[in-house]
């Protein structure tokens, strides 16, 4: 790879597109839709209806958020299910038409897609974390740096300003907790060295005897007998 000039960042951009446009053909672009799709539906017919099915659950739970959360669990699961088995059927019928070649070109094309959009959320990621001028050398160094950041260019603006500033707060608070918990843990690394330290250090006299020693003993005891 150095004599092609690839960095680690080149090599990840490739193989996070590679993948997803491989997915993507192998899916299918009815199939992808369905399967996105039937995941969102699920989860919106889960939140507009855990609230009807809750009194169902309350009698088996006398909290009443747990009886929420099996609600709206089990409203989900259900759905999920029922649409699995309804849009399959919808892609089988594709997949045996005359249509499944460009099902899978439309695939190949989406799978790109969102291999792209990807690599430009971990970009735009790394950008607003670290700096244009501090970013690692694999990535200001990368050969496919200026397609990344044109990509990104052109997907910043369709991003919310509330969503991008409520993104980088994020990752600076993300960033300052893994720096405290190191602190952290380094503190606790010394503390335990140190208590090791104290705790197996030696005797500085181990073969010092308690009490008086032998001659010291058999001149107290002379004295003892001449007093009696």
């Amino acid at each position: 790879m150095d004599m092609l000039g690839l960095t680690v960042g080149d090599i990840s951009i490739i193989i996070t597109i590679g993948v997803a446009a491989f997915l993507g053909m192998a899916l299918g672009f009815v199939k992808a839709v369905l399967f996105v799709g039937s995941w969102i539906s699920a989860a919106a017919i889960a939140y507009f209806l855990y609230q009807d099915a809750t009194p169902y659950f309350s009698e088996y739970f006398e909290t009443r958020r747990i009886a929420e959360i099996s609600a709206a669990t089990t409203v989900f699961v259900i759905t999920l299910i029922f649409l699995f088995f309804v849009f399959s059927r919808i892609w089988k019928r594709v997949k045996e038409s005359e249509f499944n070649s460009l099902d899978r070109t439309l695939g190949l094309v989406s799978g790109l897609t969102v291999g792209i959009l990807l690599v430009c959320a971990a970009y735009l990621a790394a950008h607003w974390e670290l700096g244009d001028d501090n970013l690692p050398p694999y990535i200001a160094e990368a050969r496919l740096r200026p397609f990344v950041q044109f990509c990104a260019d052109a997907v910043r603006p369709f991003l919310p300003p509330e969503m991008q500033e409520k993104t980088k707060s994020v990752i600076r608070a993300t960033r300052s907790r893994a720096e405290d918990a190191e602190k952290v843990e380094n503190a606790l690394n010394k503390l335990n060295r140190f208590q090791s330290l104290t705790t197996n250090r030696p005797s500085t006299l181990p073969n010092q005897q308690k009490g008086y020693a032998a001659p010291s003993r058999r001149d107290m005891d002379r004295l003892i007998e001449s007093n009696q």
